[in-house]
């Protein structure tokens, strides 16, 4: 289930076309060493604890979006933090193991310039229910 949410979310961010407007196909889980050059987008699935219940299994965890930018200002970065809002929040990853995402709901977001002073970088996090 646990790959099954990263690749669902991976999948989803390239599809949508706002997202892609800005980092076209360049949305990964790991970052290739050859791809140094911003924009790009990394996707995390993590902090995942299970919850039992009395008649069924149940998993959080929070799935993670960081974008980073060379463009100068934080106006890019904040179209990309609205663009993961729109196409994530509240709408469940149709996950495809025999889990079902129950929820996704947006837990924040962060933009800062890296110590580079010439990086802009955005984080957004979600938090997912899912039974098992």
């Amino acid at each position: 289930m646990h790959y099954d949410v990263l690749v669902k979310a991976v999948t989803r961010a390239k599809a949508d076309a706002n997202i892609s407007s800005l980092v076209g196909t360049k949305v990964y889980n790991n970052v290739p060493k050859d791809t140094i050059q911003p924009p790009y987008l990394v996707v995390r699935w993590g902090d995942a604890d299970d919850m039992p219940d009395k008649s069924s299994r149940f998993t959080e965890g929070e799935l993670t979006f960081d974008y980073w930018t060379g463009t100068d200002g934080d106006v890019e970065v904040l179209k990309m933090m609205d663009y993961l809002h729109a196409e994530f929040n509240g709408t469940p990853l149709v996950l495809t193991l025999g889990s079902t995402n129950l929820l996704m709901t947006s837990t924040g977001y962060n933009t800062f310039l890296e110590s580079d002073g010439l990086s802009h970088h955005g984080i957004m996090t979600f938090n997912l229910l899912i039974e098992d």
